[in-house]
């Protein structure tokens, strides 16, 4: 039996290889993917603009891109992944971005990702409307909330 962790690194191996049967094979029909910023292609995408999102993506590159995965922890469904990038863009310069990213499976398939990264790397580094458009409200990658916290900041009394 492949564990969650075994399938979200497989798909996400699939994705960054170009192997498209098997990475859309893995995603699930209910799938859901989050883009940290408040840039065009940010927020909330369904299968389609994910889909979408990719192929911008590999457009601006001028050569393969190198992931490489850090600490990588599972629990339940969900599986959360450390990762840089490293790849020659088309426009000149190296597009080399760090990220924490989320995934959710369900029915052996992944259902949902959220991908934090550095968005002003990404708008400094990308030339396309979707990076560089009209700017969207940011929205929430919270699909719980199991706690919330309010307070004075302790930052004033630290040493």
């Amino acid at each position: 039996m492949t564990t969650n962790k075994e399938l979200a690194l497989t798909w996400f191996q699939a994705l960054v290889s170009g192997d498209a049967e098997t990475a859309v094979s893995l995603i699930h029909d209910d799938f859901r993917y989050f883009l940290t910023g408040t840039m065009p292609a940010s927020g909330w995408w369904d299968k389609d603009g994910f889909f979408a999102s990719a192929q911008m993506f590999s457009g601006v590159l001028a050569g393969p891109i190198t992931m490489r995965i850090g600490d990588v922890t599972a629990e339940d469904d969900r599986v959360w992944f450390e990762a840089e990038s490293e790849a020659p863009l088309a426009s000149g310069g190296t597009y080399a971005n760090t990220y924490v990213i989320a995934v959710r499976v369900r029915d052996g398939k992944i259902v949902e990702m959220k991908e934090f990264s550095d968005s002003l790397h990404v708008f400094e580094a990308i030339d396309a409307p979707e990076v560089r458009g009209p700017r969207k409200p940011r929205q929430s990658p919270l699909t719980t909330v199991t706690a919330s916290v309010q307070g004075a900041t302790a930052g004033a009394d630290l040493p």
